[in-house]
């Protein structure tokens, strides 16, 4: 911090790892593509909420990442942000808006209170389909870019309900061949405007609502519906209760996703709504009905977390979102991911955690095997890594 107004924050993580054989897979699929005689091919990988990747000895992968940003703060009423990171809306475990499930990226954003009952965000970005350029005059060709605008209004109707209209936007930047300027309108600040003015090859809009209701102070619901041009709809309903039972410090929450096949998906293929080869919103992009349960509690720092999801698929396909896919492959059925894990916490500030888990995991709309991983470390909460897909 500098003084009252100013201040910035600056990470930087530089991994080696291994992973589960379905987490690996699929990291693979979502790799950088390379031009080739028929088209693309995917090399090296992606992993979600973090970076691409080189490989690390014969079944590994090496990777850094940095993020952060510079904040200052006007007034009383406009905060303004540049930085390179992730952002997430909504109250739930998942998001159906914007989510931390893909990669960082370089962005502005203002903040404005502009009475105790609405504020509105406004903030653009740069963001990537990690596709390389044919033709290169440097060491490595550039991926293709494509700007992101977010619109975000917020009312609040009174100490427990908060309502929040969202409107998103990928604009065209280009090509494989070609660079241009974005579209004028990508800076307009007015919600809903742009759908009805820019041609869909330059411009794939993403319109969400935000709810959350704070029944009491141990009942929290919460909810999203998303639409692509009012022609594709998404939702989410959902419910954190806390103090169960008058366990002290215990949480247990509830939620539902439901995503069809082409929800996320744009006529101009460039424009999908993903970064960096990555859904931008829920990690499984595409093609599902899901249902999470969660419950923690803790005493005495000791504490018991777990986890359930049962996602149905209908329909998905993992590399749908991408600018080019060779993947035809459509899945439906069944998929279960559970997680039970006890540990310590020595800080709750960051959440660093003596930990100790099992992970099942059953896919039974593929013929992967199933899934059994025990793990022990310690590791704190400062950032999301999503595996549960």
């Amino acid at each position: 911090d500098f003084f009252k107004n100013v201040s910035f924050s600056s990470s930087f993580y530089e991994n080696q790892a291994r992973f589960t054989e379905f987490q690996s897979n699929y990291y693979k699929s979502v790799g950088e593509l390379y031009p080739s005689g028929n088209g693309y091919n995917a090399q090296n990988a992606v992993i979600n909420g973090a970076a691409r990747t080189k490989p690390f000895k014969t079944d590994g992968f090496d990777y850094a990442y940095a993020f952060g940003n510079v904040v200052y703060k006007l007034n009383k009423r406009v905060t303004l942000i540049g930085g390179n990171d992730q952002h997430f809306i909504g109250a739930g475990y998942r998001s159906l808006i914007l989510s931390d499930n893909s990669l960082n990226s370089p962005y502005i954003q203002g903040k404005f209170r502009i009475s105790d009952k609405f504020s509105f965000i406004y903030m653009r970005s740069r963001m990537l389909n990690l596709l390389r350029r044919p033709f290169t005059s440097s060491a490595e060709a550039y991926y293709e870019p494509k700007a992101f605008s977010t619109n975000y209004l917020t009312y609040k109707l009174s100490n427990k309900l908060i309502v929040s209209l969202f409107d998103g936007g990928f604009w065209s930047k280009g090509d494989s061949i070609t660079s241009k300027k974005v579209n004028g309108m990508f800076y307009n600040p007015v919600p809903f405007i742009n759908r009805l003015v820019v041609s869909d090859n330059q411009v794939f809009c993403l319109s969400g609502l935000n709810i959350t209701y704070a029944y009491s102070n141990r009942l929290r619901f919460y909810g999203q519906l998303v639409t692509s041009d009012f022609k594709s709809t998404g939702y989410q309903i959902g419910l954190r209760l806390y103090n169960f039972a008058s366990l002290n410090k215990a949480l247990v929450q509830l939620e539902y996703n439901n995503v069809p096949s082409l929800l996320y998906l744009a006529n101009n293929k460039r424009l999908s709504y993903s970064n960096g080869n990555l859904p931008l919103a829920h990690t499984k992009g595409n093609g599902f009905q899901e249902f999470i349960f969660r419950f923690n509690y803790e005493y005495l720092r000791f504490y018991i977390d777990l986890k359930l999801v049962v996602m149905g698929l209908n329909d998905h396909q993992n590399t749908i979102l991408n600018a080019y896919s060779n993947n035809k492959q459509r899945n439906s059925g069944n998929l279960q991911h559970q997680v039970y894990e006890i540990g310590y916490r020595f800080n709750r500030k960051i959440n660093l955690q003596l930990f100790a888990s099992y992970l099942y995991r059953q896919d039974q709309s593929t013929s992967f095997p199933n899934t059994q991983f025990f793990s022990v470390g310690i590791r704190t909460g400062l950032l999301n890594h999503y595996n549960d897909f």
